[in-house]
């Protein structure tokens, strides 16, 4: 039951246990140098995966972008230039883990088919020593774009940096020049900050003629830290000074925000605007944006992806008018699993972000995804009961799946897809329906909270109807005025269930139907947690619910994006490949199915044949020595 990864860095053509390498999975590059200095123990491993001694159950993603090497985390200045989509993204060249941080590259003709670019950015001066962190990039009429990032110097102070192309009109950007006057902006001396200063956002042109630019961080109230968004503003793009503290409604109308704020971001859509903050989930916020006085009023709160998902970023694209999301997605098993693969951690799919009637954030997967779609299976008018049914004739690995389902019996207490599921084993992963449950007086839901508010003069139907109008909310909890929290009503919403319901005679609780990843299953190897992010489910409506199945990540969207849930998991079984529908306490009738088989988004190499970049190391703080031996960057792939 067990799997056998090792990473191979350079391979050749005429090198004899190429087809072994290829026969297991590996992701190789190119190069001069064989196999020679491999251990023998590694080559007899791969000999006996190859021979089938040993089953390999390949984890890496195909249809998800990710370098083809090493640690990667937040996606950082996505944009549209010069004919190409071009994504950059946290990245250590040198290992997969957390460490070393330089700015990596991808460019695109589609949004859907990638290239690995040589990085663009390496911790090169003494101000950005310790790493290249997250930023954005603006473009800039008559220079065209604008890299802002996070450096981060000897001392460990966050400051932001600009960086420009040596050749804006290089469809590839491959060269980028830090500014001579580097940084730009720091955190104001006059604000007590806590936990950083650092993400600066995409800028934009205010009414005043103004560039205007927010970055997130902490500030000491109340002797703990409070998140907030800092603006900054300049005339020329390169001068910048602080101008205020960024909307300030969180801090008496709003108040559980965390401490601290990542990965900021800011952008119009659908005649609203959108604030972001990241604190453990991606939190967004739903406002009205007055550009003269330049002042954010909230109005709605909630959460991009109910599962594995932060460090999130925008971009708008020009050519389809609409605004794209990218989201890091981690991974969930053990450090030593990432090293032996050789690689940690993946981009989510692009997104497209648009705000519904309720002033609900959706995020849809971007509809040009279908060109990755091969075979196709189609059926219709499945019926689910309490044995699994096994769809015939499909299965794998990389998927998309798409189930349209009627309205469900009041008798149903639970339906549900098992995805990766053995004939053999245990292995599954389960998405999971569940219906509402009326609301329970004298009943506390005491965990799950994403967003706690008064409601003077309100009751648990207020309450409740809050929740409803939620693409988050999957359970609610009203505690009565003049008891555990206060003079006021307070309404708690809930974005997971925790522990269940408890007594409590100052409370009334309620929850909606719902979705939610069961992994108990999953893996007969690996230990994740076993629930995996909950969302609203509209039970007692048809409804539509797309999976995206990518080998050890899964994406699922709920009526074209109402909510998400993103999860990871690790089966181990070579044949954990099927899909099985099944329900409980009743019969679900299954209108229609489709499924596709994905192919890679990987292309290959356009470019010329280029010298390797120079390695740049972050020293350890411990020994003043790197962790891990320089990798050239740029070579051509073998991908899988």
């Amino acid at each position: 039951g067990g799997y056998l990864v090792y990473r191979v860095e350079r391979l050749n053509s005429s090198c004899k246990v190429l087809p072994i390498a290829t026969a297991v999975g590996l992701s190789s590059g190119c190069g001069a140098s064989t196999m020679a200095g491999l251990p023998l123990a590694a080559l007899l491993l791969l000999f006996a995966a190859w021979a089938g001694a040993l089953p390999v159950v390949n984890q890496r993603p195909q249809y998800h972008f990710m370098p083809s090497a090493n640690w990667t985390n937040d996606p950082n200045g996505p944009m549209y230039w010069n004919g190409k989509y071009h994504l950059f993204y946290q990245y250590n060249p040198f290992a997969p883990v957390w460490g070393n941080m330089h700015w990596g590259h991808g460019v695109s003709d589609d949004l859907v088919h990638w290239e690995e670019l040589p990085w663009a950015l390496a911790p090169d001066q003494p101000y950005d020593s310790q790493g290249i962190f997250s930023g954005s990039v603006t473009i800039v009429p008559d220079l065209g774009p604008v890299i802002f990032y996070t450096g981060v110097d000897g001392s460990g102070t966050q400051r932001t940096c600009i960086a420009t192309p040596a050749n804006s009109s290089d469809p590839f950007l491959l060269d980028w020049v830090k500014y001579g006057a580097n940084p730009v902006m720091a955190a104001p001396p006059q604000l007590q900050t806590a936990g950083g200063f650092r993400d600066p956002t995409t800028a934009w042109m205010g009414s005043d003629g103004n560039w205007h630019m927010i970055t997130g961080c902490g500030l000491v109230a109340n002797g703990s830290g409070v998140g907030m968004a800092l603006e900054f503003v300049s005339q020329n793009f390169f001068d910048w000074s602080f101008e205020q503290i960024f909307s300030l409604d969180h801090v008496t109308d709003w108040p559980d925000v965390g401490g601290f704020w990542e990965c900021p971001d800011f952008y119009p859509v659908d005649g609203m605007h959108v604030l972001k903050f990241s604190n453990g989930p991606d939190n967004w916020v739903v406002g009205d944006f007055d550009d003269q006085q330049q002042n954010f009023t909230w109005i709605t709160r909630g959460i991009y992806d109910q599962g594995q998902f932060y460090a999130s970023k925008t971009f708008y694209d020009p050519l389809g008018d609409r605004q794209i999301l990218w989201g890091w997605v981690a991974e969930e098993d053990s450090q030593s699993h990432w090293v032996a693969r050789g690689w940690a951690s993946t981009q989510s799919l692009p997104r497209v972000v648009t705000v519904d009637a309720n002033l609900q954030v959706r995020s849809a997967p971007l509809p040009e995804l279908a060109q990755l779609r091969g075979e196709s299976f189609h059926f219709t008018d499945v019926t689910a009961s309490s044995t699994p049914y096994l769809l015939p004739g499909v299965s794998g690995d990389s998927l998309e799946i798409i189930v349209q389902f009627g309205v469900i019996p009041t008798t149903v207490t639970s339906f549900g897809i098992n995805v990766r599921a053995s004939p053999t084993t245990t292995e599954r992963t389960q998405i999971i329906f569940t219906p509402p449950v009326a609301p329970m007086q004298n009943t506390d839901s005491p965990e799950g909270d994403f967003f706690v508010f008064p409601i003077p003069n309100q009751t648990a139907s207020d309450c409740e109807q809050i929740c409803e109008t939620s693409n988050n909310c999957v359970a609610w909890t009203y505690i009565k005025p003049n008891t555990i929290r206060g003079p006021e009503a307070v309404c708690c919403m809930k974005a997971n269930l925790g522990s269940g319901t408890h007594p409590n005679p100052a409370c009334t609780s309620g929850i909606k139907g719902a979705v939610h990843v069961d992994r108990t299953f999953s893996s007969l190897n690996d230990s994740t947690s076993p629930i995996s992010g909950y969302a609203p489910y509209p039970w007692g409506k048809s409804t539509n619910v797309r999976i995206f199945l990518d080998r050890s990540i899964m994406e699922v969207y709920v009526n074209e994006g109402q909510a998400v849930i993103t999860t990871r998991f690790y089966p181990s079984s070579l044949d954990s490949v099927g899909i099985e529908v099944y329900a409980n306490n009743g019969i679900v009738n299954i209108p229609q199915i489709d499924v596709f088989q994905m192919g890679s988004i990987w292309v290959n190499s356009t470019l010329p044949s280029m010298a390797p970049r120079e390695p740049h190391m972050v020293p350890s703080t411990a020994s003043g020595q790197s962790s891990s031996r320089p990798v050239a960057k740029h070579q051509k792939t073998i991908r899988f």
